[in-house]
């Protein structure tokens, strides 16, 4: 019999899972997971993990309680691990200590990992401190939610006279009788703010009193799953929120990858963005077979992905480094990864593969021998080489099916010619595009992007810093 461990995923992104969350998702033969929990989460797991989604909404719930209890259960008898996957803090009407409970009684071993609730860390992404010295020195928290969708019976009269910060989770459809619960208890006209979806990207905050918040919230988009606050610590919300003046906050980025590589994903998150990140490619790795070093005067290494997967190979085939040639790699992200192995490149091109040709042939003579570990795609660069090239096919990327988030996007990132094709392909449109390089820039010309920026080195920060500093101007 296997063990289940019951895991809070945290509030909002996966930048909130906490480490032990992270290393027992990574070992998980099977998961349960929860509606709201981020995909970005699920993409931890291994491949041969079994996914199962038990996520319940209002008046939506794929499966039922008991069920999910009889799962885990059974899915612990044919699985090492289990990981129950729920949002928040399993034990923050998480319904985590039935499962526990359940788990106990058939003898089934389990541990409960807390997750970084919403009534806390949603406050905070919002601007709202949970506790002040000045002006609340403790905080409850409610649900405002019961099993029959109505507000559960709460003292009012007591909750209007508190110095306490109140916090209702659950509780968008329910706003105007817990409004109405402080009113009939004669409550002062106290702050309060409703905070849709905190902590994440799409996230949107409502501030205002007891008297507005009603006529506030009903001019706004504020869809569940809300948070709200009642207390005069809701006053720093305008000082404090952070989050919503992040750079990128509320702008809609498409940014495709590789399968293997995501490098984009975590900087434009934390800067706020909402990313569509869809992994349009998918990476097939090749033999190149035996390589003899010592034939060779130069090693071409036209990408990360190259100088990583040659250092594998050379690895699985017990080659010492001390006998390679010079180094040429493309660009100094190439140069970067190189040195992360202890090895510095002889040369570092500053554009692309064919750039990188001009610069080595004027290294090279006719009776050079050149190795070029390669992509499957532009091997025509290295028709210019003053010498005869061994091109060894290293990998290709092959295009994956995926399909567009989002009718329209504040920008788009296109690290690669194959990319942009893609978004063609996909009729994506976009206010912005940032180009990493020349041949990129061409196919964007053919789409329907307002303005196009090729940035003015290859490199994934310059693309970025790009960003940045044009999106709020085109």
């Amino acid at each position: 019999m296997g063990r289940v461990a019951l895991v809070g995923c945290g509030c909002g992104t996966a930048d909130l899972l906490t480490r032990k969350a992270c290393a027992l998702i990574r070992k998980a033969d099977c998961i349960l997971y929860d509606h709201l929990i981020d995909p970005y989460v699920l993409g931890f797991a291994q491949d041969r993990c079994h996914l199962v989604f038990v996520g319940k909404e209002s008046g939506n719930h794929a499966f039922s309680q008991e069920q999910i209890n009889a799962m885990l259960v059974e899915l612990s008898e044919k699985y090492s691990l289990v990981v129950r996957l729920k949002g928040g803090d399993p034990y923050v009407f998480g319904r985590g200590s039935e499962e526990a409970k359940v788990l106990y009684e058939h003898g089934i071993g389990f541990e409960v990992v807390p997750g970084v609730s919403s009534c806390i860390a949603g406050l905070s992404y919002a601007g709202i401190p949970v506790t002040e010295r000045e002006t609340a020195r403790g905080f409850r928290v409610y649900t405002a939610h019961s099993k029959d969708g109505k507000l559960p019976d709460l003292d009012f009269e007591e909750l209007a006279r508190t110095s306490d910060t109140v916090v209702f989770l659950m509780g968008r459809k329910n706003l105007p009788r817990i409004v109405e619960g402080y009113q009939k208890a004669k409550a002062p006209d106290l702050p309060i703010a409703l905070v849709s979806n905190a902590a994440r990207p799409e996230q949107a905050s409502c501030i205002g009193k007891l008297s507005t918040i009603l006529a506030l919230a009903e001019k706004g988009n504020y869809p569940a799953p809300t948070l709200i606050v009642v207390g005069r610590t809701v006053e720093a919300a305008p000082v404090l929120n952070w989050y919503e003046r992040l750079p990128l906050f509320d702008k809609k980025i498409l940014y495709m990858h590789g399968s293997d590589r995501s490098d984009l994903l975590q900087p434009l998150s934390n800067l706020g963005a909402t990313v569509d990140a869809p992994a349009a490619f998918e990476k097939i790795v090749y033999d190149i077979g035996k390589v003899d070093l010592l034939e060779y005067d130069w090693l071409v290494l036209t990408s990360p992905t190259a100088v990583d997967l040659f250092m594998e190979h050379m690895k699985k085939r017990h080659l010492d480094v001390r006998l390679l040639p010079r180094i040429a790699v493309v660009q100094e992200q190439s140069a970067k990864k190189l040195a992360a192995y202890g090895l510095f490149a002889d040369l570092v091109g500053d554009r692309d593969a064919g750039r990188l040709v001009a610069l080595l042939n004027e290294k090279i003579d006719l009776f050079s021998r050149v190795l070029i570990p390669h992509a499957a795609a532009n091997v025509e660069a290295f028709k210019e080489l003053k010498c005869p090239a061994d091109i060894r096919i290293l990998y290709e990327m092959k295009e994956r099916k995926w399909a567009p988030a989002y009718e329209y996007y504040d920008a788009g990132l296109f690290t690669s010619a194959r990319a942009a094709r893609d978004a063609l392909r996909h009729s994506v449109q976009a206010r912005l595009a940032i180009s990493i390089g020349p041949k990129t820039t061409a196919v964007l010309k053919k789409g329907k992007f307002k303005q196009i920026i090729e940035v003015s080195k290859p490199d994934l920060q310059e693309m970025i810093e790009c960003l940045k500093g044009s999106i709020n101007h085109v």
